[in-house]
């Protein structure tokens, strides 16, 4: 494994939260709670590319159809388990009923997925290179309106804004340690990358489908409407084109 560019490719997370929290310390709140639907829709067209067109197909070809489907529907039922125990769950709206019950659950929960994070572009890498890009792209896509949204609830926990920006940073860094933890866990077990893809695969599907698109539910006018499904389509194309092209 190149352990180099895993380590390359788990750092764009971290600066990509450290110029966003930046940013959001000379921006009010209301343009963050603005900004966040445009990037949430977007993001969960991007995991759902990637899961559709990059890690399912891979993992596919390693273990069998029947073996990665049973693995994603474990996921699913394990996503599901944190979420009701609110280790998982990512809100992006500053009334989350989640958020608001235990800050510290929050920050180990999203110390834990950034982890997650790390091992997945670890296990990506083994498989091609322009995986592993398309599986940063996809955690990047998926933490900025995350990262920005919880920013937006530990400022109206009464965080001061520089003590959220300095939050958010530290907790982005547990990406880079997934990403080394990972490295050294498969490679004396290449066999297990395609697993934890598999297993990641859910993650993506779950975090999208339960968690991004029905955050924003609601009635909308068609001109917003139009660009919703505009983003969420630039997301999976994005991720078809940047497998496909270096497959």
């Amino acid at each position: 494994m190149n352990l180099p560019l895993v380590l390359a490719l788990s750092l764009p997370g971290s600066a990509a939260v450290l110029a966003a929290s930046g940013l959001a310390l000379f921006v009010k709140d209301a343009t963050i709670l603005r900004l966040v639907p445009r990037l949430v829709h977007f993001s969960a067209g991007a995991l759902l590319g990637a899961t559709f067109f990059g890690l399912l197909p891979t993992a596919a070809r390693a273990l069998g159809p029947t073996e990665v489907f049973g693995l994603v529907l474990a996921g699913i039922f394990s996503f599901f388990l944190l979420e009701k125990f609110m280790l998982w769950r990512h809100c992006h709206k500053h009334d989350c009923e989640v958020h608001a019950t235990s800050g510290p659950l929050m920050i180990v929960g999203d110390s834990l997925h950034n982890f997650g994070d790390g091992i997945v572009i670890a296990a990506a890498c083994v498989a091609s290179p322009a995986l592993g890009i398309a599986a940063a792209l996809s955690t990047l896509a998926h933490g900025l309106p995350k990262e920005l949204g919880e920013l937006v609830v530990y400022l109206h926990s009464g965080y001061s804004r520089w003590r959220a920006f300095l939050l958010n940073l530290g907790i982005s860094l547990s990406t880079l340690l997934g990403a080394l933890a990972g490295t050294y866990l498969l490679r004396p077990y290449p066999h297990l990358s395609a697993t934890v893809m598999a297993l990641s695969s859910a993650g993506f599907l779950y975090v999208a489908l339960a968690d991004l698109i029905p955050s924003q539910r609601g009635r909308r006018s068609l001109g917003a409407t139009t660009l919703e499904i505009i983003l969420l389509a630039a997301g999976v194309a994005t991720m078809r084109l940047l497998v496909h092209a270096h497959g």
